[in-house]
């Protein structure tokens, strides 16, 4: 084997110089890649943990949903829902229309004396008669007075009511928690715009007692 020339030893040199100098820094940046590695694996795991908890708390929100909705709707049997998607049937334009009220609580009359452009004699008038629905507002609330008849038994040494008494002398009553539950859950209103909607519809429905 020929000796290596003067040149060919610098150059090799030069390269084990370069090597040497380069190897800490390249241990050191493949030891902060493996604790990176390390800390994102362990950052993903925490996630994943975070999103499989998140699911589960949806699924049970969802399920406490649907039975809330299902006691203050009622269930619709499966199969007549799934009679109903399938047998679609076809509407004509009236079946568009509202029907006629069958009672009458107000009749209100119109009359017109001149025309409304120019204001000149009308001439062969006749009546023609529309039905408007609507609700008053704002809506009549009740006020039950509960007279609880109480006892106290000698024997058991209780005391007995006729009805279960509340802990407060004024409560709201099963249909409008039910509304509210409603407004809430279906209606996705919150806490300052139920209270809004009951003090518009109800008028002195008391605020502090609305939710």
């Amino acid at each position: 084997m020929s000796p290596l020339s003067t040149e060919e030893i610098k150059q090799r040199l030069t390269r084990l110089n370069n090597l040497e100098h380069l190897y800490p820094i390249a241990r050191k940046r493949i030891d902060t890649l493996v604790e990176e590695n390390k800390f994102l694996k362990q950052r993903v795991k925490e996630l994943e943990g975070n999103d499989k908890d998140k699911n589960q708390r949806i699924e049970a929100l969802s399920f406490q949903f649907e039975q809330i909705k299902n006691k203050l709707f009622g269930r619709k049997p499966l199969l007549s829902h799934i009679r109903t998607k399938r047998e679609k049937k076809i509407r004509d334009a009236f079946s568009y229309r509202r029907p006629i009220p069958a009672s009458v609580t107000q009749t209100k009359s119109h009359p017109v004396n001149d025309c409304a452009d120019c204001h000149g004699e009308l001439k062969r008038k006749s009546t023609k008669v529309f039905f408007e629905e609507d609700i008053p507002l704002p809506i009549q609330k009740i006020v039950i007075k509960h007279e609880v008849e109480v006892g106290y038994c000698t024997s058991c040494k209780r005391q007995s009511s006729g009805i279960p008494i509340p802990s407060k002398k004024s409560v709201l009553g099963e249909n409008v928690k039910k509304y509210v539950c409603t407004l809430s859950i279906a209606n996705r209103l919150s806490h300052a715009q139920i209270q809004d909607h009951l003090k518009d519809v109800f008028d002195e429905l008391n605020k502090e007692n609305s939710c």
